[in-house]
């Protein structure tokens, strides 16, 4: 309640009464110290998440979260709001008694740069707010490959949520485009997941950013063209026009003439020039039937690439990037036949500054190759057990040339059973040559035999 004053004039004299209001004008706030909110100070905003510059890079809910405090008067009588360009998207947050308050900033959230604000009101009004700058990423994740979307080419199926992009057939190339979205291709982050198996090697697949300006076609060269590159040749076998743009190949044959490294390997090419990649990494192996997950971060001219959390390609490339572009993948069998899938792509179209997405860490492997003009010829206990074992061999021609090829190995204890291979006695070591179908290899060709021993 309040006091009411009164100046009366009585016979030349000023009279001063006072009486009672039935209404207070202006009203004291509980567990206030101040008696008027005429000299209540304003609330504070203490700390704020996220914070300025904040990138988002998915849609998932975003947890909005404030401290705030106030001098006069308890944390939990305060009310925070949460505002973007003006209109609220969370209100009525109330603090707990330590002044800290939580809110969900549900999708899907507009791309691009944008103005959050959140602001604290006391019950006298009085006001703090913070503006807060963020940006949203242009994200989205393919969960169904289908034909509205996608442009398939030669051998390539779709299967749901998966792309076939070869079978175990010899010569097949196919590919698989998503035609529905042009993005461009200085400022991409692609993540997908790959499988590459059940055959016995060949050739590899890739990712490509086609330029669509330039793009006659959809499909590249079969064998080493990896269903992207060509203007070359691989053993004598042409292959078929190059897609321009930008790849990234997944390579696991050793083709002698064109690769630079006899491992499995990874390699960024411009415009389908798989003899002249600009950038190239050995990786460890990858046609296990298992799937990997591959990541590829281009903010030209920097590119990085990672397989399974692991950074194999990290540095600043000179090519042309600047280009409209369709997203997609090819793959190719040769001589020899791999399973190409892939399955799980998602793409970051980056619109925002400072968006550093964490691929990983850099590859600790360690990887050495045989010098040129040799056979190669490694072994690996598949099974051991007290009285025996059994040992997985393979031969790799390294060599420019047709080979009929043997080596020698000292054997423990006494072959009994051998497949794909023979073996003579040559003590103190055991020859072992080819059978009819793998006696000769051509260059850069492999096999495999297997044996069993007593000991």
């Amino acid at each position: 309640m309040k006091l009411r004053t009164t100046w009366l004039g009585i016979g030349g004299a000023i009279v001063l009464t006072m009486g009672c209001l039935d209404y207070d004008l202006e009203k004291p706030v509980e567990g206030n110290t101040h008696a008027s909110c005429q000299d209540d100070a304003d609330p504070k905003i203490d700390n704020h998440q996220p914070g300025s510059s904040s990138v988002f890079a998915d849609q998932d809910s975003v947890e909005l979260e404030v401290w705030v405090s106030d001098a006069e008067t308890t944390a939990t009588a305060l009310e925070v709001q949460w505002l973007l360009d003006g209109t609220s998207i969370a209100t009525g947050v109330a603090p707990d008694a330590a002044g800290h308050a939580v809110a969900s900033w549900d999708g899907p959230r507009p791309t691009g740069g944008q103005t959050l604000a959140v602001q604290v009101t006391d019950e006298c009004g009085n006001t703090d707010e913070r503006e807060i700058s963020v940006c949203q990423e242009s994200v989205f994740a393919i969960e169904q490959f289908d034909d509205d979307h996608w442009r398939i080419e030669g051998s390539a199926e779709l299967q749901g949520d998966t792309v076939e992009l070869t079978d175990l057939e010899q010569w097949e190339v196919g590919s698989a485009f998503l035609t529905d979205r042009e993005l461009r291709a200085d400022d991409l982050h692609v993540r997908f997941e790959f499988q590459a198996g059940d055959g016995n090697g060949a050739d590899g697949m890739s990712l490509t950013a086609l330029d669509t300006e330039r793009a006659t076609g959809y499909l590249g060269g079969s064998g080493c063209g990896l269903g992207f590159g060509g203007d070359t040749s691989c053993d004598d076998m042409p292959v078929g026009p190059a897609l321009p743009g930008w790849s990234l190949e997944l390579d696991t044959w050793y083709n002698h003439d064109i690769d630079p490294t006899t491992h499995d390997h990874i390699a960024f090419v411009f415009d389908g020039q798989i003899a002249a990649p600009a950038a190239w990494a050995p990786v460890l192996e990858l046609e296990d039937s298992g799937w990997h997950v591959v990541e590829v971060l281009v903010q030209a001219p920097r590119v990085t690439v990672s397989i399974d959390g692991a950074i194999y390609i990290d540095e600043e490339l000179e090519g042309a990037f600047d280009f409209p572009a369709h997203i997609g993948f090819t793959g190719a069998t040769g001589g020899e036949t791999n399973r190409h899938l892939v399955r799980g792509l998602e793409i970051v179209d980056i619109v925002c500054p400072g968006y550093a997405p964490d691929l990983g860490e850099p590859s600790d492997a360690e990887f050495e190759d045989p010098p040129d003009g040799e056979v190669s010829f490694t072994t690996e206990v598949s099974a051991d057990w007290v009285d025996g074992y059994c040992m997985d061999c393979t031969v790799i021609n390294y060599t420019a040339d047709q080979v009929e090829w043997e080596v020698e190995l000292l054997v423990e204890g006494t072959i009994t059973e051998i497949w794909d291979a023979v073996f003579t006695p040559v003590a103190p070591n055991t020859r072992f040559t080819g059978v009819a179908w793998n006696a000769v290899l051509d260059a850069g060709e492999q096999t495999e035999f297997v044996f069993c021993a007593d000991r």
